[in-house]
């Protein structure tokens, strides 16, 4: 009896568990954002003279409806180099192209390497709190 009733117990245990399951098994995972740079120079180097400026087009693309897209530049050389025209950001859409315009400021042959080390980041923010945050790294060579 004592067996029966132990075996009972364990079964019970698995049903509740095994029906407690079935709705978190069943929901779709959410798929995050597509984000790509679509016109990344050739081996992620841009060349630039004094003065002229090149635009980074940041795609994002989600199933889902987010809160905000942003894109912010990063440079290891702050003032060195090149300076961007600031961020750019959109709200509650599925997909965005973000630009980041940077313009060559001064020669970099005087910095290690010979170029300005740089990024892009794009974060993607959802209502739920989620945010999802892609880094592109990239050269920039500035010619007098």
């Amino acid at each position: 009896m004592k067996k029966r009733t132990v075996l009972i117990f364990f079964t019970l245990i698995l049903l509740v568990l095994s029906i407690a399951a079935l709705p978190v098994m069943a929901a779709p995972k959410p798929s995050g954002p597509t984000i790509t740079w679509t016109n990344a120079p050739q081996n992620n180097v841009i060349y630039l003279h004094v003065g002229e400026s090149y635009t980074l087009n940041l795609q994002v693309t989600s199933a889902t409806k987010f809160a905000s897209a942003t894109a912010k530049p990063d440079t290891q050389f702050p003032g060195k180099g090149i300076f961007y025209s600031g961020t750019d950001r959109a709200t509650n859409a599925t997909s965005a192209t973000l630009h980041l315009t940077m313009t060559g400021k001064q020669p970099t042959d005087s910095l290690p390497g010979g170029y300005v080390p740089a990024s892009a980041f794009v974060g993607v923010k959802y209502g739920n709190g989620n945010t999802v945050v892609k880094q592109f790294d990239f050269q920039v060579v500035v010619t007098p």
